[in-house]
């Protein structure tokens, strides 16, 4: 996935807005606003600190040129998350009215710039084998169809809340990075091995997410008796679970979150190939590190790109947008752009000689403006700093 120079941006309106037209003013719970549009999230996407934001809002936030950081809490990653379904349909059954109001906002932002976020039908029919999802079609369609937001109950009930391994209400939740929820403790219980989604079986990178405290709170005022049911339930289990597999499935999530790797680390190897501005559509790495596959058939403009990993376990994801990438689509390795990293100290360095290069041109009697070249005429392009700033126009979208 390339970063293109214009993505669309969610337009916020905050709790209590006006809306368009003669449409009723609905209020939602300040939980459920995004940190940075400070609007009603729409297509929310869970980082692995548990902060929710809105889709767009997460990929535009995301750094072109090092890991990224939570707005919230500054924690860091290098790959953008899927959308979590499950979110999606509770927001769109809690308000009806905003989320449509959310809908259309995004929808016409993202017609204006072409490129658009993934859509029910492509994303749950190719992510979610399972029988619930058996009759979800895939829309043919670049452009897509608009949801019937009026036709959905606004109550939620236990059934919107269930957990995508053990089918029970859950408990703890987290978010994986394939955006499937799942009950703390269906993911902890093999703490010794990787991170797999159970019904993906997609790799959650950098350990094990935390516990989304938003849908936990959610969980436990919305459906209190359930909620309480299902910790006695799993805490007897716990206790009927002699030796330490109980204790350390409990400790994972707390302490067991790995750092993201550094992107510093990669620019100072110069046998590491970084493809800035670049993303994985299958695992969501951003910037793309090692070997870069990209789709020759896809014609979006965000394109279609690949990690060497990714690529090598031939998955059949959608693409993190909506893409309209088929199986019997050619790919072509390609090398990232060569770039300049210049040190902090540069700046300094450059004031300070070109001082002493004025005074000395200033003593030769046929010296002009002419014969005087900036050496910063001779950079053609110039890296990050140490100070972790790069150059953040045209940023939009993680692969």
């Amino acid at each position: 996935m390339n970063t293109p120079e214009n993505n669309p941006v969610a337009v916020g309106g905050g709790v209590g807005c006006e809306k368009d037209g003669d449409n009723e003013l609905e209020e939602f719970s300040d939980e459920f606003k995004c940190c940075v549009c400070l609007d009603l999230i729409y297509k929310p996407v869970v980082l692995a600190c548990g902060h929710i934001s809105c889709f767009w809002c997460v990929f535009e936030a995301m750094d072109t040129w090092q890991e990224s950081r939570c707005p919230v809490c500054r924690h860091s990653y290098n790959h953008f998350p899927s959308i979590c379904w499950l979110l999606h349909s509770v927001l769109l059954k809690l308000y009806p009215k905003d989320y449509q109001r959310r809908e259309s906002q995004v929808m016409e932002d993202e017609k204006t710039h072409g490129t658009f976020s993934p859509q029910f039908e492509n994303y749950l029919a190719v992510s979610n084998k399972t029988e619930q999802d058996k009759d979800c079609s895939v829309n043919d369609s670049l452009e897509p169809s608009r949801t019937s937001s009026d036709k959905i109950p606004k109550n939620v009930g236990v059934n919107d809340l269930l957990c995508a391994k053990c089918k029970e209400l859950l408990y703890r939740p987290v978010v994986l990075n394939c955006g499937h929820v799942f009950c703390e403790t269906c993911i902890v219980d093999s703490c010794n091995e990787p991170c797999k989604c159970p019904v993906c079986q997609s790799m959650h990178p950098n350990g094990f997410p935390k516990v989304c405290l938003v849908l936990e709170g959610f969980l436990d005022r919305n459906v209190p008796e359930e909620y309480s049911a299902r910790k006695v339930t799993i805490n007897n289990l716990k206790t009927g679970e002699q030796g330490s597999s109980s204790t350390g499935s409990t400790r994972v999530s707390e302490g067991g979150q790995s750092s993201s790797v550094s992107m510093t680390d990669y620019l100072c190897n110069p046998t590491v190939k970084v493809h800035f501005g670049v993303g994985c559509d299958c695992c969501g790495i951003y910037p793309l590190v090692g070997d870069r596959y990209k789709c020759e058939d896809c014609f979006e403009d965000i394109g279609f790109d690949l990690c060497g990993d990714c690529y090598k376990n031939s998955s059949n994801h959608p693409g993190r947008f909506n893409q309209q990438h088929k199986p019997d689509h050619k790919f072509k390795v390609v090398e990232p752009n060569p770039i300049i990293i210049l040190s902090p100290e540069f700046s300094l360095e450059h004031v300070h000689d070109n001082q002493e290069n004025q005074t000395e041109v200033s003593t030769l009697p046929d010296s002009s403006d002419d014969t005087h070249r900036d050496p910063e005429d001779d950079v053609d392009a110039s890296g990050p700093t140490n100070d972790g700033v790069g150059d953040r126009d045209g940023i939009g979208s993680t692969s």
